[in-house]
């Protein structure tokens, strides 16, 4: 059996100001991590959001990343991506 390495991208921080939620700005921000990422030959990317943090949650959730684990009141959240 060959064991294929993937590779899995990371977002470390998404944060917008207060003054510019609920513009678009978000999911601005994710379709460019995304096409990065997809640019990167990258097929699956992980990002973690605070259990808590309602407002992110929702718009990562519209955005088709899905929950993969709990811990420390984060969850780790991913998204596979597609190559067309």
């Amino acid at each position: 059996m060959e064991c294929k390495r993937k590779r899995i991208g990371y977002v470390n921080l998404f944060y917008i100001v207060p003054e510019y939620r609920n513009t678009g700005l978000g999911k601005q921000l994710i379709q460019y991590v995304e096409k990065f990422f997809i640019n990167s030959n990258v097929f699956e990317y992980h990002l973690n959001v605070a259990t808590k943090n309602e407002r992110a949650l929702e718009v990562y959730k519209k955005n088709g990343m899905v929950k993969i684990k709990e811990e420390n009141n984060k969850f780790r959240m991913k998204k596979i991506l597609s190559h067309e």
